[in-house]
């Protein structure tokens, strides 16, 4: 099936004037998410990434295999499941298309028009057929770094400072969710396997698919935006809607102490159901205790570090900092405490 996948990027990238022969595509390891993703190498460098957008992915199977006709695009066989009363909860089946369709959309035109904010997109189609399923592909610039993911996951805690590092990062993703405020959008997505740390040291959020538009008419599904374990509680039960600038900054409290402790707060309570509470009743007990067993408790920047995370991962959006400026203050202060 690969090849598939391989012919129509290689299709795509053809008929807009950016392939050479020399290229290669490759598998990708990350492959399993919304997109699917693979590298495009000239000899050993990574010039280009290519993203396949699953619009079925969240389609029941028995709907999908209804697909065996020849339909030219999603849109002829959104329509022929529209005027089937073959289920229940068509009209979820048809606003999860939407959404996907949308995302993809939005994916290319938020990257054309915040130059610098997100890898650039080179060329798309939004209509794509393999087999039974639809896709939108788009080919995007590569950014040359380290996936947060593969950072955190390799950490040595016992010889890294990790505080440190993850004052470096904070100063770093800062400066984009400014970026982000004057641009009015909300990522909605954040989480390690979305960050690149850039060889330049730079941090660049990837996969803008289910970014907020500020002020803009959205699709409220009832279903969670974003991963699931780095989710603020508004979008974990289904309100996207009601997301801002805080509900990055959850999912980016989560991954600093997760950065820190090597562990996932979301994921260590959710068997309880309400993970976001258990977080905020164990705050200033087992969390604090676990934080501080990674770092120097008498660090003047550590205790104020661990008060910023505290407050970023409030369960109530009025607990947590109440602008984009109220947080960069507060890793101002944190950085005049250095060596302190």
């Amino acid at each position: 099936m690969f090849k598939e996948f391989h012919s129509n990027i290689k299709t795509l990238m053809q008929n807009n004037n950016i392939w050479l022969d020399q290229y290669e595509i490759k598998s990708n390891k990350r492959n399993g998410g919304q997109s699917l993703c693979f590298p495009i190498k000239d000899k050993d460098k990574t010039l280009f990434i290519a993203k396949f957008f699953d619009y079925m992915k969240d389609i029941p199977n028995d709907i999908v295999q209804l697909n065996n006709q020849n339909y030219k695009c999603i849109d002829e066989f959104e329509q022929a499941i529209a005027e089937l009363s073959i289920s229940d909860n068509i009209e979820t089946i048809l606003e999860i298309i939407y959404y996907s369709k949308r995302s993809f959309n939005r994916y290319v035109e938020i990257s054309e028009k915040t130059d610098g904010i997100f890898p650039k997109v080179y060329v798309s189609n939004e209509n794509i057929r393999i087999k039974d399923r639809f896709y939108g592909l788009l080919i995007e610039e590569y950014v040359e770094g380290e996936n947060l993911r593969d950072i955190i996951d390799s950490i040595d805690r016992k010889t890294t400072n990790v505080s440190q590092y993850s004052i470096n990062f904070l100063n770093s993703v800062s400066r984009t969710l400014k970026k982000y405020s004057d641009n009015k959008i909300v990522h909605r997505d954040i989480s390690p396997d979305n960050i690149i740390i850039s060889n330049t040291g730079n941090v660049v959020i990837i996969d803008p698919g289910v970014i907020k538009i500020v002020d803009r008419n959205s699709t409220n599904l009832g279903y969670i935006m974003g991963k699931r374990t780095y989710a603020s509680p508004e979008q974990y039960y289904g309100n996207a809607l009601h997301t801002d600038f805080s509900s990055d900054l959850y999912a980016l409290g989560i991954i600093i102490y997760e950065i820190i402790t090597g562990i996932n707060l979301i994921s260590k309570y959710i068997l309880t159901g309400k993970p976001h509470l258990e977080i905020v009743k164990n705050m200033d007990r087992e969390l604090e205790d676990l934080f501080f067993d990674v770092v120097d408790y008498e660090d003047e920047k550590n205790i104020f570090l661990y008060s910023i995370i505290k407050k970023m991962i409030q369960e109530d959006k009025n607990l947590r900092f109440s602008s984009i400026e109220a947080f960069i203050q507060a890793i101002s202060i944190l950085n005049s405490k250095e060596g302190k």
